[in-house]
């Protein structure tokens, strides 16, 4: 079950490096959907965030950001959706 994890998250951070973000989302909903409660769902709430400001819905994708902030996670992962939406976190 963690390899198919895996896999999602991966298929996910390959379409945000591709400039895809909507297939950055399916697959983070695919990963939902599958694993509610799974072993990377930090990991796919980050990615998700990024994925959102990626594709400029700004509003959603902040607040995701400041959750996924407040949440205190691995530094790998606060990098990532602060150089995503870092500019964004400061806005209203």
């Amino acid at each position: 079950a963690l390899q198919a994890e895996v896999d999602l998250i991966e298929r996910a951070a390959a379409a945000l490096r591709a400039h895809r973000p909507k297939a950055a989302l399916e697959a983070l909903r695919e990963h939902a959907t599958e694993f509610p409660r799974g072993q990377l769902t930090s990991e796919r709430r980050a990615y998700r965030a990024v994925a959102l400001c990626a594709d400029d819905n700004l509003r959603q994708g902040r607040a995701e950001a400041r959750l996924v902030l407040q949440s205190a996670p691995p530094k790998a992962l606060r990098v990532r959706v602060e150089a995503a939406c870092g500019d964004f976190l400061q806005q209203p």
